[in-house]
């Protein structure tokens, strides 16, 4: 395994690791974390809304009953994706054969 690949899945690890400690932590200090703003409190403000319409029967749209990720949570993620994506290409492209890249070289010099 290349140290390419593997740089990537360490980070890729750490990265889980990290969203979990996150989470976690989100879900016993959400109120302080809310003070901190990494929370929009109209959002949290919205989905209580949301939860008690719900229980009264009444319709609300779904993005107003599920309950706001925090702004860190979603960068993670999305990292976590583009670092997935480059694994594969990398994967993809040390699959390829050195006598393939010699002969497009070929061709095109």
């Amino acid at each position: 395994m290349s140290s390419h690949i593997a740089t990537i899945l360490v980070i890729l690890f750490l990265s889980h690791i990290g969203i979990v400690v996150y989470a976690w932590v989100e879900k016993r200090c959400k109120p302080v974390l809310t003070k901190l703003r990494f929370f929009e409190s109209e959002v949290e403000t919205l989905h209580g809304i949301a939860n008690e319409y719900t229980e009264l029967g009444i319709i609300v749209p779904g993005q107003c009953i599920v309950s706001p990720q925090s702004i860190v949570v979603v960068e993670t993620k999305r990292i976590q994706t583009r670092l997935v994506i480059e694994m594969i290409a990398v994967g993809c492209a040390g699959m390829i054969p050195s006598g393939l890249i010699a002969l497009i070289l070929r061709m095109l010099g």
